[in-house]
C-alpha cells in the first residue's frame, strides 16, 4: 500500500479493481484520521483563539481589539471566532463526561443551554438515533427543538421577584428596565 487513497472507487464497478479487506481497511483508518483532525482542527483553533482573547494576547501584535485581530489576522469574523470559543468550551464539557467532540454545528444547535442540560440532550440523541429512527443531526436537532418548546412554555413573561422577564427573541431572561417600553 502506497498511502494513496484512490478517489472516488465505487463498489462492484467493472472499471475499478476490488479492494482487499486490508486495502479497505487502510483507506477507512486513513478517512478516518482526516475526519478526526479536521474535527479536532477546529476544537484546538477554539481553544488557541480563546487563550488569545482571554489573556489579550492580541494586544502584543498590536491589536486593540480581539475583533479587529480576528478580521485582519485570519480574515475571520468576530462572531466566527466567538463561535469556535463556544464550539471549544461546550466540547471540552462533553469530554470530560466521556462524549466524543461534536462538529461546530451541531454545538451552535445548544447555544444557550446550560452545558448540564446540553449533555442530557445530546445523551438523548444518541439514544434515539441507537434505536435507528433518525440520523444524529436530525434527532439533536428535534430534542433540542423539544427542549425549547418545552423552557419557553415553562418560562413566563411575567417580570419575577429578581426583576428579570424572559425575552422570546433572545431566548433568555433579561433584566427588566423601566424605560424598555417607552422606547418601543
Amino acid at each position: 500500500p502506497t498511502g494513496h487513497i484512490s478517489p472516488s472507487i465505487e463498489p462492484n464497478s467493472a472499471e475499478q479493481p476490488t479492494l482487499s479487506l486490508e486495502q479497505q481497511r487502510e483507506a477507512l483508518t486513513q478517512l478516518e484520521q482526516i475526519i478526526n483532525k479536521s474535527v479536532i482542527g477546529y476544537f484546538a483553533t477554539g481553544e488557541a483563539l480563546a487563550k488569545i482573547r482571554d489573556e489579550k494576547l492580541y494586544r502584543a501584535a498590536g491589536f486593540r481589539s480581539f475583533s479587529k485581530y480576528c478580521k485582519e489576522r485570519f480574515r475571520m469574523s468576530r462572531i466566527h471566532g466567538y463561535r469556535l470559543i463556544a464550539q471549544y468550551h461546550m466540547n471540552q464539557f462533553f469530554v470530560t463526561h466521556g462524549l466524543h467532540i461534536l462538529p461546530e454545528r451541531q454545538t451552535r444547535l445548544l447555544r444557550g443551554i446550560p452545558p448540564e442540560e446540553a449533555l442530557t440532550l445530546v445523551k438523548d440523541a444518541q439514544n434515539t438515533t441507537a434505536e435507528g429512527f433518525l440520523s444524529f443531526n436530525d434527532s439533536l436537532e428535534s430534542v433540542v427543538k423539544e427542549y425549547r418548546q418545552n423552557h419557553v412554555q415553562q418560562s413566563s413573561n411575567d417580570i419575577t421577584p429578581d426583576g428579570t422577564f424572559f425575552c422570546q427573541t433572545l431566548n433568555r431572561r433579561i433584566q427588566y428596565r423601566e424605560d424598555i417600553p417607552a422606547m418601543i
